[in-house]
């Protein structure tokens, strides 16, 4: 293959446009940056709602299943940008102080100790900070530049079903945990579902396939789906007129929400920004 310099200036000018290009794919773009400033409040969301249900009641699988399947989720969804983002060690730092310090509280709470109750929020913001960090400087560098658009087309059957799945996890743990007397116990069935698409993880069903295929309906619906059942899990704990009926119809609701959007198009296919084909 000759050099660039002995080549002709068509074919300079041709290999020019392909190193762009490839660029451009290596290069995040504004959806790929509200992905990640989505997961830092659903992270530091769950990190305070933990630390508020911490020596209650109320069980921790109402938020511990939302938050497993955002997790598998988003990986998903990351393929589609072909490119991955290191936090910095400031980042780390937040983050482990943030975590450590939400955990320390827990305990405290459980064994019953008094501690200033401002101490509550700074954990979650620590955390949201260390993990915003790097999204916010992203969107700052790309504002002005149009988020990525992708073909639209259906979901794959695979996808479909566990799209309907995830709603009856979320959806079964919250009628079950804050409308059973044994709610602890029973909840374990939306939980193992839960597992299941987990460890299913490359299959066809799982959960990285299914954040790579979802669009932005999709991904709409289950971020409403993860606020109700971290608010369920709150007024599960603080309240008693949310427990009983309430929590059923909500929770048939949120299937009801996830089977619908089941049926509605994704995004499978390579976007004109040089996202990943689906795999097959």
């Amino acid at each position: 293959m000759e050099s660039y310099e002995s080549a002709s200036p068509a074919e300079q000018l041709r290999r020019l446009v392909t190193i762009r290009e490839r660029s451009d794919v290596l290069r995040p773009v504004r959806t790929y940056w509200f992905l990640l400033l989505g997961l830092a409040v659903a992270t530091a969301a769950y990190f305070g709602v933990w630390l508020t249900l911490a020596g209650t009641a109320v069980s921790m699988a109402m938020i511990i299943v939302p938050f497993l399947l955002l997790m598998g989720l988003v990986e998903g969804a990351r393929d589609r940008f072909g490119v991955r983002t290191r936090r910095r060690p400031v980042g780390w730092v937040l983050y482990g102080i943030g975590g450590v310090l939400t955990i320390g509280l827990g305990v405290l709470k459980i064994q019953s100790v008094d501690y200033p109750s401002w101490l509550n929020v700074v954990g979650p913001i620590l955390v949201f900070v260390a993990l915003a960090i790097v999204p916010l400087r992203g969107l700052w560098a790309t504002r002005g530049e149009r988020r990525s658009t992708w073909p639209v087309v259906e979901l794959s059957r695979p996808v479909r079903v566990s799209t309907m799945l995830i709603g009856l996890a979320i959806g079964g743990v919250i009628a079950i945990d804050a409308a059973s007397p044994v709610g602890a116990s029973v909840a374990l069935l939306p939980l193992l579902l839960t597992l299941v698409l987990i460890c299913a993880y490359t299959s066809p069903i799982g959960m990285r396939r299914v954040g790579y295929a979802w669009g932005g309906r999709q991904w709409s619906a289950f971020g409403c789906v993860v606020v109700v059942a971290f608010v369920a899990a709150i007024l599960g704990q603080a309240t008693a007129w949310f427990r009983g009926p309430v929590a059923i119809v909500v929770g048939v609701l949120t299937v009801i929400v996830m089977t619908v959007v089941a049926w509605a198009p994704g995004t499978t296919a390579a976007g004109d920004d040089g996202a990943p084909a689906a795999r097959a």
